[in-house]
């Protein structure tokens, strides 16, 4: 309830820092982050803006400034989320995903839940990724009736993080 009380400008700054932390941070927290972020924006709508307008090509063609410790003098409501953009080309799924579902955010949609996120760590990932890929395996033998042989990546599975 507080944070909706709270100028635009400073929740656009507060956004813009945390999209930049979101290119630096390990992959584990970036979802969390990006969620934080959208939350951010269903709750100001009027940050909005740095959704819709064309991202810039590089980052010295921005005008947020970083160094400015004045958060109302950083302009970061004229800035893009290019960062954002950025993200929805990343390696993970779940971190293109969250980025991507940012990127989309409608007028209508609701604040997503954090707890969730907050306790994930590099071996949740990996059990993760590893039943997705068991999973995304029995979906295609399902959907197709010829069977299919996987391409090996690995000679031994991989059954934990450091092994």
């Amino acid at each position: 309830i507080l944070f909706r009380h709270l100028p635009a400008n400073l929740v656009a700054s507060f956004a813009k820092r945390l999209a930049r932390l979101a290119l630096l941070i390990p992959q584990h927290d970036q979802c969390l982050i990006i969620t934080f972020i959208y939350n951010l924006i269903v709750r100001h709508p009027t940050i909005r803006v740095m959704i819709d307008r064309q991202s810039t090509s590089s980052v010295k063609d921005d005008t947020y400034a970083p160094e400015e410790r004045d958060p109302n003098k950083s302009n970061a409501i004229d800035s893009s989320l290019w960062e954002i953009e950025s993200l929805t080309h990343h390696h993970h799924p779940d971190v293109a995903t969250c980025a991507l579902a940012l990127m989309s955010l409608r007028k209508t949609n609701h604040e997503r839940e954090i707890h969730p996120l907050l306790e994930i760590d590099y071996d949740e990932m990996f059990e993760h990724d590893c039943n997705r890929s068991n999973r995304s395996r029995k979906k295609k033998n399902k959907t197709k009736t010829t069977p299919t042989t996987d391409c090996p990546i690995n000679y031994n599975t991989a059954i934990s993080l450091f092994d």
